[in-house]
């Protein structure tokens, strides 16, 4: 259960945590996680008998609830692919500037185009839709399944990373000792005084609310996941559990770039004031004092300092210009290697879930879940073409189309089919009261209320 809710919404956490503020993020990451755990745990509860939650739809609820639930599953898969292409193309952009930035073959045709498809982060998405397609295309993805299963290695190295680099670049900008810290209400408050300043509170929950449902989706796969001879008791401890590691995992994530954002911010505060010198590397050395491992952090901070820009978190977190920490080399290396590493597993996760797409779409449609060649080869054709496109125009956005998708897929899927099915499965078992029917409509309303928010 764990390995299939963490995915790529890390990446995106920490932006939408930082305009939500720490108090609601950590607010709505309880909020909904527990939401979405019992929404989860009410599939689990009338499951059995039932090979998947879109069959429990047409059981229970008719076959429009189960056209209902297979759209919503779509939407939400279509727009996971969007933010995959999106976030692979951004990786395989930053990778090529670092290994061919600096060279210039100027009379080779080939390295001309391939600068250009490499370097240019609207056309990165080509190669990356070009690799993909022929994996898209298989017909049994079960080699690619179990690469997959092995993601979650990657996973927790991006955990680690983020956590760690995090707290590290924000403590040593609190040992400089170059402001005060201070927590703040005041979204986009002034730092006059070069002050370091926490956000406690934002304006702007609602991208968090989207983008949450999508963290903690896990109904479509909790039936075949728990299936099994274990004791129901036994299944929803494992359950419970599981959830209640990936919102710790989460609240972690989510808060810790906002300390070291607010680090990176008073940092550029710290260079606008520190030196009048012109030259950076003569003022280290006239001041004696100070150690070789001062020197070379100073030397890293000012490389920071030149792309040092007062602007909003990245979407995508390892896009994020944060103070290099513990020393400039092995913060490009780690970023380097953590950079490599998710879009290994982005390469493998996407033709799998460009086959669950396929399949149930061809499913809807035809009732027929691989009708042939030609009708796969074209609606691969056409998928990744337009997350491609979609990449290539909104290179910047994978946390938007995130909270999009979540606030459709998350209102549907998460909240409103689950909630309804338990009320008829109570109904029909005669158990049903006047009590449990109000607190589940008004449960129901308030979900809705609350996932909407990303596109209002």
């Amino acid at each position: 259960i764990v390995n299939v809710m963490l995915g790529s919404s890390l990446l995106v956490l920490p932006w939408a945590y930082s305009r939500s503020g720490l108090l609601p993020g950590a607010m709505l990451v309880c909020g909904i996680g527990a939401f979405s755990r019992y929404t989860s745990s009410l599939i689990l509860r009338w499951s059995e008998g039932h090979d998947d939650f879109s069959e429990m739809c047409k059981s229970y609820l008719g076959k429009p609830a189960w056209h209902i639930c297979l759209l919503s599953s779509l939407i939400l898969l279509i727009g996971a692919l969007l933010a995959y292409h999106t976030i692979m193309s951004d990786f395989l952009n930053s990778l090529s500037q670092a290994v061919m930035g600096g060279s210039d073959k100027s009379g080779s045709l080939f390295w001309a185009v391939a600068r250009a498809l490499f370097l240019d982060r609207r056309l990165a998405p080509i190669p990356i839709g070009v690799l993909v397609f022929p994996f898209a295309n298989i017909r049994d993805v079960s080699t690619l399944a179990r690469i997959t299963s092995y993601g979650i290695v990657a996973v927790v190295f991006t955990v680690c990373y983020i956590v760690i680099t995090s707290w590290g670049s924000f403590l040593a900008a609190v040992e400089a000792g170059h402001g005060n810290i201070s927590f703040t209400f005041e979204e986009g408050s002034g730092n006059p005084d070069n002050t370091l300043l926490i956000p406690l509170a934002g304006r702007n929950w609602g991208d968090l609310a989207g983008i949450l449902p999508v963290s903690f989706f896990v109904h479509n796969l909790i039936i075949p996941i728990m299936r099994g001879e274990d004791p129901i008791k036994w299944k929803m401890l494992q359950h419970d559990v599981a959830f209640s590691l990936v919102v710790l995992i989460y609240s972690v994530v989510g808060a810790s770039p906002v300390f070291s954002f607010a680090a990176a911010m008073q940092t550029c505060g710290f260079f606008k004031n520190e030196t009048r010198c012109d030259n950076f590397g003569t003022c280290v050395w006239q001041s004696f004092k100070l150690t070789e491992v001062e020197m070379f952090r100073r030397e890293g901070l000012h490389t920071f300092s030149s792309v040092c820009v007062q602007q909003p978190m990245s979407q995508n977190f390892l896009r994020t210009q944060l103070p290099p920490w513990p020393s400039p080399l092995m913060s490009k290396f780690l970023h380097t290697l953590v950079q490599s590493a998710v879009l290994v597993q982005l390469l493998t996760i996407f033709p799998l879930v460009c086959a669950i797409v396929r399949g149930q779409f061809f499913v809807y449609v035809s009732g027929v879940e691989y009708p042939g060649k030609v009708q796969v080869f074209a609606f691969e054709a056409f998928a990744i073409g337009l997350s491609t496109l979609v990449a290539s125009s909104f290179p910047d956005a994978p946390g938007e189309i995130l909270g999009i998708v979540g606030a459709i897929s998350g209102t549907l899927y998460v909240c409103v089919l689950p909630i309804s099915l338990h009320l008829v499965a109570l109904n029909n078992s005669g158990t049903l009261t006047i009590t449990s029917f109000i607190l589940h409509v008004i449960l129901m309303l308030g979900g809705t209320f609350l996932f909407v928010q990303a596109v209002i």
